[in-house]
């Protein structure tokens, strides 16, 4: 299983200079992905990484060493074993391998996987008069990813990789983009919007405002890296395939319902069965679905009423009340329950109720900005609630479980 205890912070940057390097580094950034130029790199700090995005290609190796990169990226091409006496060929040199849904199960090691997929994450914004297809806000995001990644290939890191969104240019979505890899359980390739770079070099205040809360939101979740990201913490297990369309829409509707299920690999039988032991509950995704949509609501109603009145929904592992933008993923570690919660919209100052199923003694909160505190359980039986007072974008939730 993949060991928790880091958690790394990664710029795409598309011509770095010396200023954009220092702002990286203020930012905590340990790698730094740049197109591969013709000249030698740029100076960076001891500790930061720069990391050349060439070809696949014995001469683009050759250049980028010559240079004086610390690595390259490049981009998974031709055939698993082509490409994997590539790999071994550079050494060590090649850091990062973009790949494609069905390359995620390719050997690149010792560089790291990067699924190219997903989407600039946050409140997806609406033309004005357009009808929306719920009555909650749309939450952009790629929790579902990072679950799967984690399932299928539980001994490497999930990584993920996505384009900037400058429809407009969302400054809170590069500290979503983080907080929502940390609590995936996985690490991602953090691209800024044009703009967003832009008023950064200059000076904007906008841009050094929301680049200062980067920064905070980045050093936290350093902070929490030894907190055990890598599931368990569900009633609730979705049976996949490869990664289509369908596949994903379903596990992604599935987390925008804050039901967070763990992902099982088809054809694994025996983790399958283990799962459904205790009373837990294993779904396999239809041939056919036709209303996604419909499907998670349904399963978000089997699920909250496996419990022991068999009525509203106390079945639920997690439920969120007053905070609509608010998504949370469950993990489990020895004797404690995980709970890590991002805000999709912004930084909340508001009161909201969060509920949990399980009998605990205690639990604590930490976020960005101020010391972890105790939280005061209120009892629901069976259940407990939590009455929070806001949300730094992130928090991450330790609750002790009771012995049985």
């Amino acid at each position: 299983m993949l060991l928790t205890g880091t958690f790394t912070l990664i710029l795409a940057w598309p011509a770095p200079d010396a200023a954009a390097l220092r702002l990286c580094r203020e930012a905590g950034a340990e790698f730094v992905i740049t197109p591969l130029g013709d000249g030698h790199a740029p100076a960076h700090e001891a500790g930061l990484r720069l990391v050349a995005e060439a070809a696949a290609a014995p001469a683009a190796m050759e250049r980028a060493r010559v240079a004086g990169y610390d690595g390259v990226a490049v981009t998974a091409a031709g055939s698993e074993a082509e490409f994997r006496k590539f790999i071994e060929a550079q050494k060590g040199f090649v850091q990062f391998v973009y790949v494609k849904p069905d390359q995620l199960g390719w050997d690149v090691a010792p560089a790291r996987a990067v699924l190219r997929g997903g989407m600039w994450p946050g409140v997806q914004q609406g033309s004005l008069g357009e009808a929306g297809a719920t009555e909650r806000p749309w939450l952009n995001g790629n929790l579902h990813l990072y679950a799967y990644m984690r399932a299928m290939h539980p001994s490497r890191e999930a990584v993920l990789s996505f384009a900037a969104d400058d429809k407009p240019a969302r400054y809170e979505g590069a500290e979503i983009a983080l907080a929502e890899a940390f609590a995936g359980g996985g690490s991602v390739v953090l691209a800024l919007p044009e703009m967003y770079r832009t008023g950064l070099l200059t000076g904007g205040a906008r841009a050094l405002a929301a680049w200062k809360r980067l920064g905070k939101v980045a050093a936290f979740l350093k902070q929490q890296a030894g907190v055990r990201r890598a599931g368990g913490g569900a009633r609730l297990a979705v049976v996949a395939g490869a990664l289509d369309e369908q596949t994903e829409e379903v596990l992604n509707l599935a987390y925008r319902n804050n039901l967070s299920p763990e992902v099982l690999r088809a054809g694994d039988a025996e983790r399958i069965r283990r799962f459904g032991q205790d009373g837990r509950m294993v779904v396999t995704i239809p041939e056919t679905v036709l209303d996604p949509s419909e499907f998670a609501r349904d399963l978000k109603e089997k699920v909250g009423l496996a419990n022991p009145a068999g009525r509203g929904l106390s079945g639920l592992d997690l439920r969120v009340w007053n905070a609509s933008t608010v998504l949370g993923t469950l993990h489990r570690g020895e004797g404690v329950k995980v709970v890590v919660l991002v805000s999709y919209g912004r930084w909340m100052d508001q009161d909201f109720l969060v509920g949990l199923r399980g009998d605990y003694s205690g639990g604590v909160m930490a976020q960005p900005e101020g010391a972890e505190r105790r939280l005061e359980l209120m009892r629901r039986g069976g259940r407990v609630e939590l009455n929070l007072k806001g949300l730094e974008r992130v928090a991450v939730i330790t609750l002790k479980e009771k012995a049985k």
